[in-house]
């Protein structure tokens, strides 16, 4: 009995690990994800940031403004998603069987779990993105109106 009890917390031990690092590297994964895109969308922002000025200053709300480079964010990326699924789907298998076959094993496939290829993992990823945009986009509220009276620097 003290052999099974043994086992088994080895055994369970050995799957936990393997979750914690499945959890680690989609942690890792997400934050790269929502530093990139905030960067991205900051950088866009402030390259924009006469023009933000000037269509304040023409009477456009900050809340306006904020939509429209959130659709300009939100797009781009979550069609890299799909396209990014898609492609895995096609061509990830094929790839790595090919360059697998070079390093001597005769045969290799995906034992893939549709929820959470197609679904949740996704989800979770536009979520990110969302989030990042948003947090990376508030700055928006802080440019004022009159900055583009002083003409661009």
């Amino acid at each position: 009995m003290i052999k099974k009890m043994i086992f088994n917390n080895i055994k369970n031990n050995k799957l936990m690990s393997a979750a914690t690092v499945f959890f680690m590297t989609a942690s890792a994964v997400l934050i790269s994800l929502a530093v990139v895109i905030m960067l991205f969308i900051k950088l866009i922002t402030e390259k924009k940031r006469h023009e933000i000025s000037l269509q304040k200053a023409l009477g456009f709300r900050s809340e306006d403004v904020t939509k429209r480079y959130f659709v300009k964010g939100i797009i781009p990326a979550a069609a890299g998603i799909f396209i990014g699924v898609l492609l895995s789907d096609i061509l990830g298998e094929g790839l790595c069987g090919a360059a697998l076959k070079l390093l001597g094993a005769d045969s290799f496939s995906f034992v893939i779990d549709g929820l959470w290829t197609y679904l949740i993992l996704p989800v979770i990823m536009l979520a990110t993105l969302a989030a990042s945009v948003l947090t990376s986009i508030y700055s928006i509220r802080k440019i004022s109106a009159f900055e583009c009276c002083y003409g661009k620097e």
